[in-house]
């Protein structure tokens, strides 16, 4: 699990043309403790790991290595705070129907 975390952390800095002291800044992380992640030195705490998760918009699972597709990087989220349980479920047979004229398998 470190090497696939220490492999992924450091692809997906690349990917995004950010130094190890670029990434540290916007995540609020030391360097050096990148630098040890990326190594294969150290595991994050789960606040750091949950840090790198929502900044490169992927879910902790694919960081350490249980979910392996590429598309992690695609999902989205939609926040349904404040909207009743019917509500929820109409949005919910809206992504369906989506999906279904699309073509795609959920």
């Amino acid at each position: 699990m470190i090497e696939i975390f220490a492999e992924r952390l450091s692809a997906l800095r690349k990917a995004e043309g950010l130094s190890v002291n670029e990434l540290g800044k916007r995540v609020h992380i030391s360097s050096s403790m990148i630098s040890r992640y990326e190594a294969g030195e150290r595991l994050p705490s789960y606040k750091a790991l949950i840090k790198f998760a929502a900044y490169f918009k992927v879910t902790t699972d694919f960081l350490l290595g249980v979910e392996t597709s590429s598309e992690t990087r695609s999902k989205i989220t939609i926040d349904v705070t404040g909207l009743y349980p019917r509500q929820i479920e109409a949005v919910r047979m809206i992504v369906e129907q989506c999906k279904d004229m699309n073509g795609v398998e959920s």
